[in-house]
């Protein structure tokens, strides 16, 4: 699929919401109040293991209340401010 082309009608293809995106609520947690500030969510180790091994393709984020987000794609400012994803990792 061309990330430039891509639109919602196009990534679901007509199928139910629950088949293209997996519906369990992977984290609940109380958000920033100021506006511009950053919020860190842990994810457990089950959907990382998903995430590493291919199983899952990537994660949602979506608000499940009234509330207003900006998530900036890969490409503004040069990655600069695009999300990312930070590890702890234990060394044996």
């Amino acid at each position: 699929m061309d990330q430039e082309k891509v639109t919602y009608g196009s990534f679901i293809q007509g199928k139910p919401y629950a088949h293209i995106f997996n519906t369990q609520t992977i984290y609940d947690k109380e958000l920033s109040d100021t506006a511009g500030s950053k919020n860190f969510i842990t994810i457990s180790q089950p959907v990382m293991q998903r995430l590493l091994h291919g199983t899952t393709k990537g994660l949602l984020i979506r608000p499940l209340g009234a509330i207003t987000a900006s998530f900036y794609a890969l490409e503004n400012q040069e990655g600069q401010m695009g999300p990312k994803l930070h590890f702890n990792i234990i060394k044996e």
